[in-house]
């Protein structure tokens, strides 16, 4: 019984990913690509509501002065920014697409990890969402107007992608330890030098 103690030192971690089971990580992804479905079915079906009722100039107040709806073609990323690059824009959300996969697949089923998954959920939906447009139309469907700022008009795709942003920024500094992005990216961990070394190399 003391042999297989040596092998697992003490303050040892069990890191996530590969060694995963995989029933886990069917559940995970299961969890992931529904939730990644839901937000693109609203966002696709929200825009298609918004050209059928709200192309040719019509525009709808549900707030006098505050929110309107009022259809727009977005040639840009979110909010209307950078336009007329629609290719750069699907390369780059097929990077970060495929990162996010990868995040996922090192991620286990419990505590601050759940946290990290649904965030990462909303932002591949919302991404998913606008690239569908992208490579279909080559423009972006608009239709949200927030005026009291004179904020860019935006759409369902948008509002998920921003929250899971600020969400990700959030959860990286006040939730996630080192440790544990040295467990999500072997890369990092093995680009940091032990702390036992430093002192070795000095003796």
């Amino acid at each position: 019984m003391e042999g297989t103690n040596s092998a697992n030192p003490a303050g040892s971690r069990t890191e996530p990913g590969p060694a995963c089971p995989v029933r886990e990580q069917l559940l995970k992804f299961g969890i992931f690509f529904l939730g990644t479905a839901l937000i693109v079915l609203a966002d696709q079906l929200t825009k298609n509501w918004a050209a059928g009722t709200l192309k040719g100039g019509q525009s709808i107040t549900l707030i006098p002065d505050v929110l309107y709806l009022t259809y727009v073609e977005n040639k840009g990323i979110a909010f209307g920014l950078f336009q007329n690059l629609q290719w750069i824009f699907v390369i780059l959300t097929v990077l970060v697409l495929a990162f996010v996969v990868f995040l996922v697949f090192r991620l286990r089923m419990n505590g601050k990890h759940i946290v990290l998954l649904a965030a990462l959920t909303c932002l591949t939906g919302g991404a998913a969402g606008n690239m569908l447009d992208r490579v279909a139309n080559r423009y972006v469907v608009d239709f949200i107007y927030f005026s009291p700022i004179d904020f860019p008009v935006f759409n369902v795709a948008d509002i998920f992608v921003t929250v899971s942003c600020a969400a990700l920024l959030l959860i990286l500094i006040f939730l996630f330890t080192d440790a544990d992005l040295d467990a999500l990216m072997p890369a990092r961990k093995r680009d940091a030098k032990p702390s036992g070394e430093a002192g070795e190399t000095g003796t």
